[in-house]
C-alpha cells in the first residue's frame, strides 16, 4: 500500500548515530567464532527521542520498529539479526474501560487525554510495536516516545560495519478494519570505537520527562514490566481472603519500577487499606552505588503518604542476609532473577532471600521476567530460561500463571514453596 502523503509523519532530530561497541573484553556480550574472535560486535544502547505528528483523523495507530536481518540457510552468517529494539512512552499506571469494545489491557497514554496504550499490543524484541487507539478523532495530535536500539555488527565490516533499524507507522481511520501505511523512516548505525556512549544521566532525565519519577497521582509507568507487576500484584491480593498484607519489593535499581508501584499503592484505595507494611531489599554494590550517584533517586518514609510502612534492607556484599528477614505474603521480583543467577555469590544471597520471605504456606512470590533475552533491552540477560531456577534452585511450585499477551515481553508468574516443614 502507498505511503499517505502529508497525513502522519515520523520525526526525529537525527537519522544516523555513531555508537561505541559494548565492552569488547565481555566476550558474553558478542558473539564469538571457534578461535575466540569477534564475528559480530553488540554496540552500546542508542536511545532516540521521536515524535507522532499529526495524526488527524485516525482512531488507532501502529508504530513499528525492526531489524531486517535474517540468517537463513543461503545466508547464514547475517549476525545482524541478534539486533533488538524497544518502544518507551509515558502510560498511566492503571487500566482504564471507557466502553464494550475497549480492552481490558487499555492504558491512557501519560500526556494525550483520549489516547489509550494497549498492553498486550505492547512489544520489545527483533521487531518493536506500540500501539494506540484515539477515543474520538482528534486534530492536531502528537505523541512523543523514545526508542532504544541494541544494533549488532558484524566484525568482518571494520570501520565501515553498518546496522539499520526501520520505523513505520500505520494508520486506522475510524469505520475501517485495516491499517494504512502512513510514513517510514531509516535509522541507521554506525560502529565507532572513539565515539561516546549514552550516558545514565541522560537516560533518567528522559523518564523523567515522560513522567516516570513521580511519587503521587496517576502515573506515569514507562515499561511494559511496570504494568504487570502492578496487575498480578492486584490480581493477587483480590483471590486471597486475608485483610492486610506485607509486601517485600527486591531491587531499587533507578526506581522507576519501585516509584510506581508505590503510586499504585497510594492512589488505589483496594491496595492502600490492604497493604500494611512495604520492605525494599537493596543490593549494596549496584542499587546504591546508583543512590549515591543521583541522590535524588532516593526514597524515604515520608513518600507513603502515611498511608503503609515503608523499610529498606541493605543485602551485605558478602553474600549473607540482612538481619531480621521476615516472611511476608507477597515478594515482587521484577527484572531480577536472570541477573541474580550470573554471579555464584549473588545467586547463593538470592535464593536464601527468597525462600526466607516464603517461609509461611501462604506466602507467594511474583516474578516478572524478560520472556526471553531478546525482550532486554537496557540490560544484558544471558539466561531467560527460569522454570528450572524457580523450581529447582530455589524450592518453588508454579501456583499461577499473569495473561501477558502474545509475543510476551514479560513472563509473569506466580510462585509459592513446593514443601513447607510442620515447624514453618
Amino acid at each position: 500500500m502507498l505511503i499517505h502523503a502529508n497525513v502522519g509523519r515520523i520525526s526525529s532530530r537525527r537519522e544516523e548515530f555513531q555508537i561505541p561497541p559494548e565492552d569488547l573484553e565481555n566476550h558474553l556480550l558478542h558473539l564469538m567464532n571457534l578461535n575466540n574472535r569477534h564475528t559480530a560486535i553488540r554496540g552500546t544502547p542508542t536511545w532516540i527521542p521521536i515524535e507522532l505528528q499529526s495524526l488527524d483523523g485516525y482512531h488507532e495507530i501502529v508504530l513499528e520498529a525492526s531489524f531486517h536481518y535474517e540468517a537463513t540457510d543461503e545466508n547464514p552468517d547475517e549476525y545482524r539479526d541478534r539486533s533488538r529494539v524497544g518502544i518507551w512512552t509515558g502510560v498511566k499506571d492503571a487500566p482504564m474501560v471507557a466502553s464494550i469494545a475497549s480492552q481490558s489491557d487499555s492504558y491512557s497514554h501519560g500526556d494525550q487525554e483520549n489516547v489509550q496504550i494497549l498492553l498486550n499490543e505492547w512489544r520489545f524484541g527483533k521487531n518493536s510495536q506500540i500501539a494506540f487507539t484515539f477515543s474520538n478523532t482528534m486534530q492536531h495530535t502528537n505523541l512523543s516516545l523514545a526508542i532504544c536500539a541494541i544494533p549488532f555488527f558484524h566484525a568482518r565490516d571494520g570501520q565501515n560495519a553498518e546496522t539499520c533499524l526501520t520505523l513505520t507507522l500505520k494508520g486506522m481511520a475510524k469505520g475501517e478494519a485495516y491499517y494504512d501505511r502512513v510514513d517510514s523512516k531509516e535509522i541507521r548505525f554506525k560502529l565507532d570505537r572513539s565515539a561516546s556512549k549514552v550516558q545514565n544521566r541522560v537516560v533518567l532525565q528522559l523518564f523523567a520527562e515522560m513522567g516516570a519519577f513521580q511519587l503521587d497521582g496517576s502515573g506515569n509507568s514507562v515499561h511494559p514490566k511496570q504494568l504487570y507487576t502492578t496487575r498480578a500484584l492486584k490480581n493477587q491480593i483480590n483471590a486471597h481472603g486475608s485483610d492486610k498484607f506485607e509486601i517485600a519489593y527486591i531491587g531499587t535499581d533507578t526506581t522507576e519500577n519501585l516509584r510506581a508501584l508505590i503510586r499504585q499503592i497510594k492512589e488505589d484505595e483496594k491496595l492502600s487499606s490492604s497493604i500494611t507494611k512495604l520492605v525494599i531489599y537493596f543490593t549494596e554494590d549496584w542499587d546504591a552505588e546508583l543512590m549515591m550517584q543521583y541522590p535524588n533517586l532516593n526514597l524515604n518514609e515520608t513518600d507513603t503518604g502515611g498511608k503503609f510502612e515503608l523499610l529498606f534492607k541493605q543485602l551485605p556484599l558478602d553474600g549473607t542476609l540482612p538481619e531480621s528477614v521476615e516472611s511476608v505474603d507477597f515478594v515482587l521480583s521484577t527484572y531480577v532473577t536472570p541477573w541474580a543467577m550470573e554471579d555464584e555469590k549473588n545467586k547463593n544471597q538470592y535464593i536464601q532471600l527468597i525462600q526466607s520471605l516464603l517461609k509461611e504456606p501462604s506466602s507467594r512470590l511474583i516474578s516478572v521476567d524478560p520472556s526471553d533475552s531478546s525482550k532486554s533491552i537496557r540490560s544484558h540477560c544471558k539466561d531467560t530460561n527460569l522454570q528450572s531456577v524457580y523450581i529447582s534452585t530455589l524450592g518453588l511450585k508454579l501456583a499461577d500463571t499473569e495473561h501477558s499477551g502474545q509475543d510476551m515481553v514479560v513472563d509473569c508468574k506466580v510462585w509459592r514453596r513446593d514443601k513447607v516443614s510442620e515447624n514453618e
